[in-house]
């Protein structure tokens, strides 16, 4: 593979009858593959705001090195079909992985983009496509939507059919706040430390006036970034060395992500200043009827005190339940306490394990999930052991046994159909 080259163009892999794929290395691509990616990035919904050309160029422009972007489009009759979008990780071994472009960089939902019809055939030919690529020793995706996702299904298909050891693991994750209540009475009454959130603002009020904010424009939004980042810095994030502003290509990412956001009519920054000093802040977007938490960050001088940072986010949901037109305020990301105080409601997603067809690859899946795993997904295999302990039983005569019950055709766990 040519991993660390950077070319003038895609490399065409042409597959026949009209099929073909493109794999790019940098962020450079025509417009009608543009104008494709971003069609199919709207028809995934709500959640599709994460699959929009604009959110994947901010990444790979600023949180990526050259040569890591690795992005399969596959067309029929020079239309688009599918469009995976991808990166390229070199480990200390040695090896390449591949894995979702925003893997690790940024805790979101990631898919697949396929058109509807075609999600079997596209993630077969992207298989091909990362095979013909060569190199390539394993592959990993995360959070993908479990709910009726036919690409994983797709994916694990093809992978299973190729003989790849492959794992598909279910997890919960971005607790949600059900924003469809009666009122926001109801749901505020329904928080355990309502009270303290009484007693916080109280004490805020009686020594300086609290003002909350939401930033949604292009004018100013530098330097309400700015203060943002120089309050994150001052928290133990700071201290840990995890702060946007000590990490000049997190800095670079998050205002370009921004500005975008707010060009789109999508960038919702909310601030809450005590007698004009921010104390905290909370960078959110959101698409259609959901709203999605990014960022936060908070004083931690005042945190003991005033506890800014659930000031804010009180603030924040009652401000979407009101505005009218939001269903869901996500959190994004693992299940935090912290996030788990606010909702009890999250989402089910999948990632997906891939190791190389090889001895070592195949050592390396075992010594992980073990040898049963694999068999299990192969229905002749099943059937075949079945048969033989029923042989094996003197008092199975004059009994039927069923065919093992087959998981549906979308449940991605499911092993292909001969």
């Amino acid at each position: 593979m040519r991993t660390g080259e950077q070319t003038s163009g895609p490399d065409r892999i042409p597959f026949g009858g009209g099929w073909s794929a493109e794999i790019y290395r940098h962020w450079e691509y025509p417009d009608d593959v543009i104008t494709s990616w971003a069609d199919l990035a709207r028809s995934y919904g709500d959640f599709g705001l994460f699959l929009l050309p604009g959110w994947f160029e901010c990444l790979s422009r600023h949180l990526l090195q050259d040569g890591q972007t690795f992005v399969v489009v596959v067309k029929h009759a020079g239309q688009t079909r599918g469009i995976f979008p991808c990166r390229l990780d070199w480990k200390p071994d040695g090896t390449v992985a591949l894995s979702g472009l925003a893997d690790e960089l940024a805790d979101v939902p990631y898919d697949f983009l396929t058109s509807t019809g075609d999600k079997r055939r596209t993630a077969a030919l992207f298989l091909r496509a990362a095979e013909a690529a060569g190199s390539i020793s394993s592959a990993h995706w995360t959070n993908l939507p479990a709910r009726r996702n036919a690409n994983v299904a797709a994916l694990g298909r093809a992978l299973r059919r190729r003989f790849y050891p492959v794992y598909i693991e279910e997890r919960i994750r971005c607790p949600e706040v059900d924003l469809r209540l009666p009122s926001w009475e109801v749901y505020a009454d329904g928080l355990r430390f309502k009270r303290s959130i009484g007693r916080a603002r109280s004490k805020a009020e009686a020594t300086g006036q609290l003002s909350f904010d939401v930033h949604r424009s292009m004018a100013g939004l530098d330097d309400v970034l700015t203060e943002a980042f120089r309050v994150e810095r001052s928290s133990w994030k700071g201290g840990m060395g995890t702060a946007i502003a000590q990490d000049p290509a997190a800095e670079a990412y998050y205002r370009a992500l921004s500005r975008w956001a707010a060009e789109q009519g999508k960038l919702y920054l909310f601030t809450l200043r005590h007698d004009g000093a921010l104390i905290a802040f909370d960078l959110c977007l959101a698409n259609g009827s959901t709203a999605f938490g990014m960022k936060t960050g908070y004083d931690q001088v005042r945190a003991r005190s005033l506890s800014p940072g659930n000031l804010l986010r009180y603030e924040d949901i009652r401000y979407f339940y009101q505005a009218g037109g939001f269903l869901r305020f996500n959190f994004l990301g693992a299940c935090h306490p912290s996030k788990r105080d606010w909702t009890p409601l999250a989402g089910r997603y999948f990632s997906v394990s891939v190791f190389s067809r090889t001895v070592r690859g195949w050592s390396g899946f075992i010594r992980r999930y073990g040898w049963k795993q694999p068999l299990k997904k192969f229905d002749a295999l099943v059937a075949l052991v079945r048969r033989r302990r029923l042989a094996a039983s003197d008092d199975t005569r004059g009994w039927t046994v069923p065919e093992r019950v087959r998981p549906a055709d979308d449940d991605p766990r499911a092993s292909p159909r001969p």
